[in-house]
C-alpha cells in the first residue's frame, strides 16, 4: 500500500515536469491536480488490465498497452487541459518513463533475490565438493583387485604319495564346534500409510541448487541427487525413499520399503 502511495507522488512528479516542458503556457501542472490525475491513471489502467486480460491470449496481451495508453492521453487531456497532439506527447514520455522504472524494479528484485538464495546455493556447493573430495581419496586409497592364486593347503608332515589320503584325513585333528543359541529378535507389524506419512515429515529440504546441468538438493544436512536413498527412523523403524525426481521448486519420493530398528541382542550363551 504504502509503495503504491510513493509510485504515485513519483510518477506525479515526473508528469508534472513533463507537462511543464512540453506545454508550459497551457497546461495546469499544479502538483496537487496532477497527483490525483496520476492515481487515477494508476487505478484505471490496473482495472483495464484485470478486466481485459482474461479475454486475451497470453501471446497477444500486448496490445493492453494501447488501451491504457489512449485512458491516460484522455485523463491527462481532460483534467490538465491540453490539446490531443501534446497529450498524445505527453503520454508517450510518460509511457517511456513508467516502462523504464518497472525495469529497473524487476533488475533491482532479481538481484535481492539472488543475494537471498546465495547463502544456500554456498552451502550446497560446499557439500557436492566436500562428498566428491571424499569419493576421490575413496578412489585413491582402493588399490587393484586381488588377482594372485589362492595357494596350496599345506600337506600334513606325515603325509606320502602312497599312503591313502582318507588315512591322512582322519588323522586330522577335527575342528569342535559351538553351538550359539540366539535371542529371536521380534519383528514389529508392517507400517500403516499413517506411519508413512508421519515419517515423511522428517524429510527436509533445506535448498535445492542446479551444478553442471543437474540438480541437487539438501536433505537433513546431506547434498543428494537422483536416484539416492533417503532414510528416517521413526517409531523404532527404518523408512527408505528413493529419489525419483529433483526439480528446481520441488523433490519426487518413491516409497521403498521399512523395516524395524536392529536392537541390541542378548548375551549369547554356548
Amino acid at each position: 500500500m504504502y509503495l503504491m502511495i510513493v509510485q504515485v507522488f513519483m510518477q506525479a512528479a515526473v508528469l508534472c515536469g513533463i507537462l511543464y516542458v512540453v506545454a508550459k503556457y497551457e497546461a495546469d501542472y499544479s502538483f496537487q491536480k496532477v497527483a490525483m490525475v496520476a492515481a487515477g491513471i494508476t487505478l484505471g489502467n490496473m482495472l483495464i488490465t484485470a478486466l481485459l486480460r482474461e479475454h486475451i491470449k497470453d501471446d497477444l496481451r500486448w496490445i493492453l498497452v494501447f488501451p491504457c495508453i489512449a485512458f491516460t492521453a484522455v485523463m491527462i487531456m481532460s483534467f490538465c487541459w491540453i490539446s490531443l497532439w501534446k497529450s498524445v506527447l505527453v503520454v508517450v514520455i510518460f509511457v517511456l518513463f513508467q516502462t523504464g522504472t518497472d525495469v529497473v524494479k524487476l533488475m533491482v528484485m532479481k538481484r535481492l533475490s539472488n543475494s537471498i538464495n546465495a547463502p544456500a546455493d554456498a552451502a550446497i556447493q560446499k557439500k557436492a565438493n566436500d562428498i566428491e573430495e571424499l569419493r576421490k581419496e575413496m578412489l585413491a586409497t582402493m588399490g587393484p583387485h586381488n588377482t594372485q592364486k589362492p595357494r596350496a593347503p599345506n600337506k600334513p608332515a606325515n603325509y606320502s604319495p602312497t599312503q591313502p589320503v582318507t588315512n591322512v584325513i582322519n588323522k586330522q585333528a577335527e575342528p569342535k564346534t559351538k553351538v550359539i543359541k540366539k535371542k529371536k529378535i521380534e519383528v514389529n507389524p508392517r507400517p500403516d500409510s499413517a506411519n508413512w506419512d508421519q515419517a515423511k515429515k522428517r524429510l527436509r529440504v533445506a535448498g535445492i541448487s542446479q551444478q553442471r546441468n543437474k540438480f541437487v538438493a539438501l536433505v537433513n544436512n546431506k547434498v543428494v541427487v537422483k536416484d539416492s536413498i533417503i532414510r528416517v527412523t521413526h517409531k523404532d523403524m527404518i523408512y527408505q525413499w528413493q529419489i525419483t525426481a529433483i526439480t528446481k521448486t520441488d523433490v519426487t519420493w518413491k516409497q521403498l520399503s521399512a523395516r524395524p530398528v536392529k536392537k541390541p541382542s542378548s548375551v549369547l550363551r554356548r
